[in-house]
């Protein structure tokens, strides 16, 4: 039996595909009971709603993540989906936001999840009692979870990309003013 957590209830956005949809469903039932609201499309989408639309409000609103990768090696389209809008919103440069990846198998690790430790599961013999358990206390602890080195290159890579885009678009304005001048001398 998880125990409830302290406080108001932690949104929990669990990002699944569909081969391993069942996991992220059995989840929701384990976790649920522990002060959690957790977010799972098959049951919290409702019938004929705009479902990019609705996964975006469902991540806006998540203040913990957890990402069910595998068994195949690549996500689906719905997981791709899901993934873009984590990244996008840059939750993985924040150690304070929980994000647990849950590997079932042997899959590597999408890039923006590198910063974060993984958990790992036999998806033929998931005890999934002992992993709602330890989801519950990384959602709990969010900086444990977290690879501080990583992290931390994740972040001076993602500033030397925006000092090279700043630079780019400066080198793009330089050379708009210079044609604007040659086009005004014809």
């Amino acid at each position: 039996m998880l125990s409830s957590l302290p406080g108001p209830a932690m949104n929990v956005f669990v990002s699944h595909s569909r081969q391993n949809a069942s996991v992220a469903l059995a989840l929701r039932e384990r976790l649920k009971s522990a002060n959690l609201t957790i977010w799972v499309d098959a049951m919290d989408l409702a019938p004929g709603a705009d479902w990019k639309k609705e996964i975006t409000k469902a991540i806006e609103r998540a203040n913990g993540f957890i990402v069910l990768l595998g068994p195949m090696p690549s996500p689906d389209d719905g997981q791709r989906v899901e993934w873009q809008q984590l990244a996008e919103h840059e939750y993985y440069l924040d150690p304070d936001k929980p994000i647990i990846p849950v590997v079932l198998g042997s899959v590597d690790l999408p890039g923006f999840l590198r910063t974060r430790q993984s958990i790992s599961v036999d998806p033929d013999a998931p005890d999934l009692d002992a992993l709602a358990a330890t989801l519950q206390i990384a959602l709990q602890n969010p900086s444990q979870t977290v690879d501080h080195e990583k992290l931390e290159r994740g972040r001076a890579a993602r500033k030397a990309a925006l000092d090279n885009l700043k630079e780019y678009s400066r080198e793009l304005e330089r050379a708009d003013v210079k044609n604007a001048a040659l086009r005004g001398l014809k």
